[in-house]
């Protein structure tokens, strides 16, 4: 009984370990297919294309980058707010930007930070 116990509880632990890793990865996923894109339209009917990835430290880390993107059809004033994104391929992302000038669109992802 004890050794059915301890593999029950092996087996619990394994599992339970595992989830961290599997929604790191899940993350680095979707920022990976969000760089990758190169026009990506908003649920307000805005078409975004990727001007450029900045690292804002000097070592280049991967899990800290701004995104820059230039607003193809502007229909009025750029805000600062959640954009409902979807992707050529369909894929869905929730992206907070803020406007850096009338046509420009920045993202600052900071993976360091797990609030």
């Amino acid at each position: 009984m004890k050794r059915r116990n301890f593999t029950q509880s092996l087996i619990a632990a394994l599992g339970v370990s595992s989830i961290p890793v599997g929604v790191s990865l899940a993350v680095s996923k979707t920022e990976s297919d969000l760089i990758k894109e190169n026009m990506i339209t908003s649920a307000d009917g805005l078409k975004l294309k990727l001007d450029s990835k900045i690292h804002p430290v000097n070592n280049q880390d991967e899990k800290q980058f701004i995104l820059t993107y230039s607003v193809q059809n502007l229909q009025g004033r750029l805000e600062e707010k959640i954009y409902d994104l979807t992707s050529s391929k369909g894929k869905n992302y929730q992206v907070f930007m803020t406007p850096i000038n009338e046509t420009q669109l920045q993202a600052v992802f900071n993976r360091r930070l797990n609030a």
